[in-house]
Protein backbone atom coordinates (compact mmCIF):
# COMPACT_ATOMS: atom_id res chain seq x y z
CA UNK A 1 0.00 0.00 0.00
CA UNK A 2 1.19 3.51 -0.86
CA UNK A 3 2.08 6.06 1.80
CA UNK A 4 -0.64 8.72 1.83
CA UNK A 5 1.99 11.28 2.86
CA UNK A 6 4.01 12.80 0.02
CA UNK A 7 7.76 13.05 0.71
CA UNK A 8 7.33 11.62 4.18
CA UNK A 9 11.06 10.83 4.37
CA UNK A 10 12.04 14.41 3.45
CA UNK A 11 14.22 13.29 0.55
CA UNK A 12 13.09 15.97 -1.93
CA UNK A 13 13.97 19.64 -1.38
CA UNK A 14 13.62 21.45 -4.71
CA UNK A 15 13.43 24.91 -3.11
CA UNK A 16 16.64 24.52 -1.10
CA UNK A 17 17.76 22.83 2.10
CA UNK A 18 18.22 25.83 4.43
CA UNK A 19 15.69 28.58 5.16
CA UNK A 20 16.48 31.41 7.57
CA UNK A 21 13.82 33.50 9.29
CA UNK A 22 10.96 31.79 7.48
CA UNK A 23 7.76 33.71 6.85
CA UNK A 24 4.19 32.45 6.93
CA UNK A 25 3.37 29.96 4.19
CA UNK A 26 7.02 29.48 3.23
CA UNK A 27 7.90 26.52 1.04
CA UNK A 28 10.39 24.25 2.77
CA UNK A 29 10.78 20.55 1.92
CA UNK A 30 8.62 19.49 -1.03
CA UNK A 31 5.04 18.91 0.11
CA UNK A 32 5.40 21.15 3.17
CA UNK A 33 4.91 24.78 4.09
CA UNK A 34 5.61 26.47 7.42
CA UNK A 35 2.81 28.42 9.07
CA UNK A 36 3.31 31.34 11.46
CA UNK A 37 1.11 33.91 13.16
CA UNK A 38 1.82 36.75 15.65
CA UNK A 39 5.17 35.29 16.64
CA UNK A 40 7.51 36.59 19.31
CA UNK A 41 10.53 34.92 17.70
CA UNK A 42 11.81 33.76 14.32
CA UNK A 43 12.57 30.29 13.02
CA UNK A 44 15.16 28.66 10.77
CA UNK A 45 14.41 25.42 8.95
CA UNK A 46 16.87 22.98 7.44
CA UNK A 47 17.34 19.48 6.14
CA UNK A 48 19.17 17.51 8.81
CA UNK A 49 21.10 14.27 8.30
CA UNK A 50 20.04 13.13 11.76
CA UNK A 51 17.35 10.47 11.19
CA UNK A 52 15.70 7.91 13.48
CA UNK A 53 15.81 4.71 11.39
CA UNK A 54 18.13 2.87 9.05
CA UNK A 55 15.74 3.26 6.12
CA UNK A 56 15.70 7.08 6.30
CA UNK A 57 18.44 9.64 5.65
CA UNK A 58 16.96 12.99 6.58
CA UNK A 59 14.71 14.88 8.96
CA UNK A 60 13.26 18.38 8.89
CA UNK A 61 14.64 20.55 11.69
CA UNK A 62 13.08 23.75 13.04
CA UNK A 63 15.32 25.92 15.22
CA UNK A 64 14.05 28.92 17.20
CA UNK A 65 15.92 32.20 17.60
CA UNK A 66 14.19 32.92 20.91
CA UNK A 67 11.19 32.11 23.09
CA UNK A 68 7.72 31.77 21.56
CA UNK A 69 5.24 33.31 23.98
CA UNK A 70 2.61 34.97 21.80
CA UNK A 71 2.26 33.18 18.50
CA UNK A 72 1.49 30.01 16.63
CA UNK A 73 3.77 27.87 14.44
CA UNK A 74 3.27 24.63 12.56
CA UNK A 75 4.48 22.46 9.72
CA UNK A 76 1.72 22.01 7.16
CA UNK A 77 1.08 19.14 4.75
CA UNK A 78 -1.92 18.31 2.56
CA UNK A 79 -3.20 15.02 1.18
CA UNK A 80 -4.69 15.60 -2.25
CA UNK A 81 -8.35 14.79 -2.85
CA UNK A 82 -7.58 11.98 -5.28
CA UNK A 83 -5.54 10.25 -2.56
CA UNK A 84 -7.90 10.73 0.38
CA UNK A 85 -10.86 9.19 -1.45
CA UNK A 86 -9.92 5.62 -0.52
CA UNK A 87 -9.99 6.47 3.20
CA UNK A 88 -13.39 8.18 3.35
CA UNK A 89 -15.68 6.29 5.73
CA UNK A 90 -12.70 4.50 7.27
CA UNK A 91 -9.99 5.21 9.83
CA UNK A 92 -6.56 6.57 8.96
CA UNK A 93 -3.44 5.91 11.00
CA UNK A 94 -0.49 8.29 10.90
CA UNK A 95 2.94 7.72 12.42
CA UNK A 96 6.03 9.93 12.67
CA UNK A 97 9.18 10.45 14.68
CA UNK A 98 9.93 13.63 16.63
CA UNK A 99 12.96 14.86 18.53
CA UNK A 100 13.27 18.09 20.49
CA UNK A 101 15.39 19.95 22.96
CA UNK A 102 12.18 20.65 24.89
CA UNK A 103 10.01 17.99 26.51
CA UNK A 104 6.30 18.69 26.59
CA UNK A 105 2.93 18.22 24.94
CA UNK A 106 2.37 19.03 21.27
CA UNK A 107 -0.44 18.49 18.80
CA UNK A 108 -1.46 17.47 15.30
CA UNK A 109 -4.48 19.17 13.71
CA UNK A 110 -6.42 17.43 10.92
CA UNK A 111 -8.62 19.77 8.91
CA UNK A 112 -11.28 18.99 6.28
CA UNK A 113 -11.66 22.18 4.18
CA UNK A 114 -14.87 21.12 2.42
CA UNK A 115 -16.60 20.38 5.72
CA UNK A 116 -14.66 23.04 7.68
CA UNK A 117 -14.09 20.71 10.60
CA UNK A 118 -10.90 20.04 12.56
CA UNK A 119 -9.81 17.17 14.78
CA UNK A 120 -6.85 17.81 17.10
CA UNK A 121 -4.82 15.14 18.89
CA UNK A 122 -2.01 15.65 21.38
CA UNK A 123 1.17 13.68 21.98
CA UNK A 124 4.04 13.92 24.47
CA UNK A 125 7.78 14.21 24.03
CA UNK A 126 9.11 12.58 27.18
CA UNK A 127 12.89 12.73 26.75
CA UNK A 128 14.90 15.63 25.37
CA UNK A 129 17.17 15.15 22.34
CA UNK A 130 15.86 11.64 21.68
CA UNK A 131 13.88 10.34 18.73
CA UNK A 132 10.41 9.19 19.81
CA UNK A 133 7.78 7.56 17.64
CA UNK A 134 4.20 8.79 17.68
CA UNK A 135 1.20 6.88 16.29
CA UNK A 136 -2.37 8.18 16.14
CA UNK A 137 -5.60 7.16 14.41
CA UNK A 138 -8.44 9.38 13.21
CA UNK A 139 -11.82 8.64 11.66
CA UNK A 140 -12.99 10.15 8.36
CA UNK A 141 -16.81 10.07 8.54
CA UNK A 142 -18.58 9.06 5.34
CA UNK A 143 -21.29 11.71 5.80
CA UNK A 144 -18.82 14.61 5.63
CA UNK A 145 -18.00 16.57 2.47
CA UNK A 146 -14.57 16.00 0.91
CA UNK A 147 -12.61 17.28 -2.04
CA UNK A 148 -11.85 14.13 -4.05
CA UNK A 149 -10.13 15.72 -7.05
CA UNK A 150 -7.04 17.94 -7.24
CA UNK A 151 -7.78 20.10 -4.18
CA UNK A 152 -7.05 19.54 -0.50
CA UNK A 153 -8.62 16.32 0.72
CA UNK A 154 -7.12 16.54 4.23
CA UNK A 155 -4.86 19.20 5.70
CA UNK A 156 -2.42 18.14 8.44
CA UNK A 157 -0.65 20.60 10.74
CA UNK A 158 2.12 19.48 13.08
CA UNK A 159 1.77 22.23 15.68
CA UNK A 160 4.62 23.21 18.00
CA UNK A 161 3.22 26.44 19.51
CA UNK A 162 -0.41 27.55 19.76
CA UNK A 163 -0.73 30.61 21.99
CA UNK A 164 -3.60 32.23 20.07
CA UNK A 165 -6.99 31.32 21.50
CA UNK A 166 -8.81 31.63 18.18
CA UNK A 167 -6.60 28.92 16.69
CA UNK A 168 -7.11 26.46 19.55
CA UNK A 169 -9.60 23.61 19.16
CA UNK A 170 -12.44 23.71 21.72
CA UNK A 171 -11.92 20.00 22.48
CA UNK A 172 -9.56 17.16 21.62
CA UNK A 173 -10.02 13.85 19.80
CA UNK A 174 -13.24 14.77 18.03
CA UNK A 175 -14.28 16.76 14.98
CA UNK A 176 -15.09 20.41 15.78
CA UNK A 177 -16.47 23.03 13.43
CA UNK A 178 -13.87 25.57 12.32
CA UNK A 179 -10.30 25.71 11.07
CA UNK A 180 -8.18 25.13 14.18
CA UNK A 181 -4.42 24.60 14.16
CA UNK A 182 -3.58 23.32 17.63
CA UNK A 183 -4.47 22.78 21.28
CA UNK A 184 -5.01 25.10 24.23
CA UNK A 185 -3.10 22.74 26.53
CA UNK A 186 -0.01 22.14 24.42
CA UNK A 187 3.45 23.59 24.94
CA UNK A 188 5.84 25.58 22.78
CA UNK A 189 9.16 23.94 21.97
CA UNK A 190 10.79 27.39 21.72
CA UNK A 191 11.67 28.49 25.26
CA UNK A 192 15.00 30.10 24.38
CA UNK A 193 17.33 30.68 21.44
CA UNK A 194 18.69 27.41 20.06
CA UNK A 195 15.73 25.26 21.00
CA UNK A 196 14.73 22.92 18.18
CA UNK A 197 12.26 20.30 17.09
CA UNK A 198 12.77 17.75 14.31
CA UNK A 199 10.36 15.48 12.49
CA UNK A 200 11.05 12.45 10.29
CA UNK A 201 9.60 9.36 8.62
CA UNK A 202 5.94 10.39 8.38
CA UNK A 203 3.61 7.59 7.30
CA UNK A 204 -0.16 7.38 6.83
CA UNK A 205 -2.31 4.43 5.80
CA UNK A 206 -5.99 3.44 5.79
CA UNK A 207 -7.16 1.48 8.83
CA UNK A 208 -7.05 1.67 12.60
CA UNK A 209 -3.50 0.40 12.99
CA UNK A 210 -0.10 1.20 11.54
CA UNK A 211 0.79 -0.85 8.46
CA UNK A 212 3.87 -1.15 6.30
CA UNK A 213 3.65 1.19 3.30
CA UNK A 214 5.41 1.09 -0.05
CA UNK A 215 8.59 3.18 -0.09
CA UNK A 216 8.97 5.21 -3.28
CA UNK A 217 12.37 5.52 -4.92
CA UNK A 218 13.86 9.01 -5.05
CA UNK A 219 12.88 9.42 -8.71
CA UNK A 220 9.31 8.30 -7.99
CA UNK A 221 9.07 10.72 -5.06
CA UNK A 222 10.51 13.57 -7.12
CA UNK A 223 8.05 12.88 -9.94
CA UNK A 224 5.14 12.91 -7.47
CA UNK A 225 6.39 16.13 -5.86
CA UNK A 226 6.62 17.81 -9.26
CA UNK A 227 2.87 17.49 -9.59
CA UNK A 228 2.72 20.27 -6.98
CA UNK A 229 6.00 22.14 -7.41
CA UNK A 230 8.42 22.55 -10.28
CA UNK A 231 11.74 24.31 -9.70
CA UNK A 232 14.24 25.16 -12.43
CA UNK A 233 17.75 26.04 -11.30
CA UNK A 234 20.61 27.41 -13.39
CA UNK A 235 21.85 24.00 -14.50
CA UNK A 236 18.39 22.88 -15.60
CA UNK A 237 17.73 26.11 -17.51
CA UNK A 238 20.98 25.75 -19.45
CA UNK A 239 19.69 22.52 -20.99
CA UNK A 240 16.00 23.44 -21.32
CA UNK A 241 14.83 24.68 -24.74
CA UNK A 242 12.71 27.83 -24.46
CA UNK A 243 10.35 29.55 -26.85
CA UNK A 244 8.88 33.05 -26.70
CA UNK A 245 6.25 35.29 -28.21
CA UNK A 246 6.65 39.06 -27.91
CA UNK A 247 4.16 41.77 -28.82
CA UNK A 248 4.90 45.37 -27.83
CA UNK A 249 4.62 45.49 -24.02
CA UNK A 250 3.89 41.79 -23.48
CA UNK A 251 6.44 38.99 -23.58
CA UNK A 252 5.51 35.33 -23.03
CA UNK A 253 8.31 32.84 -22.42
CA UNK A 254 7.36 29.16 -22.59
CA UNK A 255 9.18 26.50 -20.57
CA UNK A 256 8.51 22.77 -21.14
CA UNK A 257 7.67 21.01 -17.86
CA UNK A 258 8.76 17.44 -16.99
CA UNK A 259 5.21 16.52 -15.95
CA UNK A 260 1.75 18.01 -15.51
CA UNK A 261 1.15 20.19 -12.47
CA UNK A 262 -2.01 19.54 -10.46
CA UNK A 263 -3.34 23.08 -11.07
CA UNK A 264 -2.44 26.48 -12.49
CA UNK A 265 0.63 27.56 -10.50
CA UNK A 266 1.96 30.80 -9.13
CA UNK A 267 5.18 31.50 -11.04
CA UNK A 268 8.08 33.61 -9.89
CA UNK A 269 11.80 34.11 -10.38
CA UNK A 270 13.87 34.42 -7.21
CA UNK A 271 16.54 37.04 -6.83
CA UNK A 272 17.00 40.41 -8.55
CA UNK A 273 16.87 41.09 -12.27
CA UNK A 274 20.25 42.11 -13.60
CA UNK A 275 22.17 40.68 -10.66
CA UNK A 276 20.72 37.18 -10.37
CA UNK A 277 18.89 36.78 -13.68
CA UNK A 278 18.48 38.52 -17.00
CA UNK A 279 16.14 38.72 -19.95
CA UNK A 280 18.13 38.40 -23.14
CA UNK A 281 16.91 39.08 -26.64
CA UNK A 282 18.29 40.00 -30.05
CA UNK A 283 21.85 38.75 -30.65
CA UNK A 284 21.91 37.41 -27.10
CA UNK A 285 22.21 40.97 -25.77
CA UNK A 286 20.57 42.10 -22.56
CA UNK A 287 17.14 43.59 -23.14
CA UNK A 288 17.31 47.13 -21.75
CA UNK A 289 14.41 48.72 -23.61
CA UNK A 290 12.02 48.55 -20.69
CA UNK A 291 12.10 48.11 -16.94
CA UNK A 292 10.54 44.83 -15.88
CA UNK A 293 8.21 45.49 -12.95
CA UNK A 294 6.42 42.22 -12.41
CA UNK A 295 5.82 38.83 -13.92
CA UNK A 296 3.05 36.29 -13.73
CA UNK A 297 2.62 32.77 -14.96
CA UNK A 298 0.13 30.17 -16.00
CA UNK A 299 -0.09 26.63 -17.25
CA UNK A 300 -1.29 26.10 -20.79
CA UNK A 301 -4.53 24.16 -20.57
CA UNK A 302 -4.07 20.46 -21.32
CA UNK A 303 -0.33 20.72 -21.93
CA UNK A 304 2.91 20.41 -20.03
CA UNK A 305 4.16 23.89 -20.94
CA UNK A 306 4.64 26.62 -18.38
CA UNK A 307 4.36 30.27 -19.33
CA UNK A 308 5.96 33.33 -17.75
CA UNK A 309 4.46 36.62 -18.85
CA UNK A 310 6.44 39.86 -18.60
CA UNK A 311 4.57 43.15 -18.86
CA UNK A 312 5.16 46.89 -18.46
CA UNK A 313 8.30 46.69 -20.57
CA UNK A 314 8.99 47.31 -24.26
CA UNK A 315 9.83 44.28 -26.36
CA UNK A 316 10.63 43.85 -30.03
CA UNK A 317 7.67 42.08 -31.64
CA UNK A 318 8.48 38.73 -33.19
CA UNK A 319 12.03 38.45 -31.84
CA UNK A 320 13.11 35.63 -29.52
CA UNK A 321 13.87 36.24 -25.86
CA UNK A 322 15.02 33.92 -23.10
CA UNK A 323 15.75 33.97 -19.38
CA UNK A 324 19.31 33.48 -18.16
CA UNK A 325 19.92 32.56 -14.52
CA UNK A 326 23.24 34.08 -13.46
CA UNK A 327 23.73 32.79 -9.93
CA UNK A 328 23.50 29.18 -8.78
CA UNK A 329 20.86 29.89 -6.10
CA UNK A 330 18.46 31.68 -8.48
CA UNK A 331 15.39 29.64 -9.42
CA UNK A 332 12.28 29.77 -11.56
CA UNK A 333 9.47 28.31 -9.49
CA UNK A 334 6.11 26.97 -10.65
CA UNK A 335 4.23 26.70 -7.36
CA UNK A 336 1.04 24.63 -7.24
CA UNK A 337 1.68 23.43 -3.68
CA UNK A 338 -1.25 23.57 -1.28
Amino acid sequence: MMNLILNGDFNVWQSGTEFENVSHYSLVADGYRYGLESNSTTYDISRDEDSPTDDTRYSLKVEADGAETTGESHLRHAIEGYDIEEVIGDDMTISFYVKSSTVGTYSVAFHLPEENKTLVKEYDIDTANTWEKQVMTIDLPSNYDYNTTNGIGLKIRFNWACNISGYQAPSLNQWNSGNHTGSSTQDSFATQAGDYISIARIRANPGDEEKEVFKRSYQEELHACRRRLMVFNREMMERTPLSSVSVSSILNIYIPLPNQLRAVPNVYVTGTRGTDWQLRGINDSINTTGLQRWYSGELNSGTMMGKIRFTLGTYSAGYPYHIVLITDNTKIIFDAEF
